[in-house]
């Protein structure tokens, strides 16, 4: 797109996620990942209320990231990690 026609988010959207991706790290150290099962230990800890310990140490460097979790502070930290067992466990973790 040139500037004449970026007017609009949908029009915007494209562009930006296409310059994101394009994007790459400086130094490979910064891009470090965590597994889901790391985030889940003691019943989602990391995003309840008063967690404020430091989680790197639960993470190791990478070359790539295999899920990405987008975390809001505002949103309810309840349906943060419900959303996250129904993703990963599916109806399984529905009935508990």
């Amino acid at each position: 797109p040139n500037a004449a026609n970026i007017g609009s988010f949908a029009t915007l959207a494209p562009f930006l996620v296409e310059l994101v991706a394009k994007m790459s790290i400086t130094r490979p150290e910064v891009l470090r990942v965590t597994p889901a099962y790391k985030a889940f230990e003691k019943c989602a800890q990391v995003f309840r209320a008063g967690s404020s310990s430091s989680q790197y140490h639960k993470s190791q460097q990478s070359d790539r990231i295999g899920r990405f979790w987008s975390y809001s502070w505002h949103g309810s930290r309840w349906m943060k990690v419900l959303t996250l067992l129904v993703q990963y466990n599916g109806l399984a973790s529905i009935l508990l």
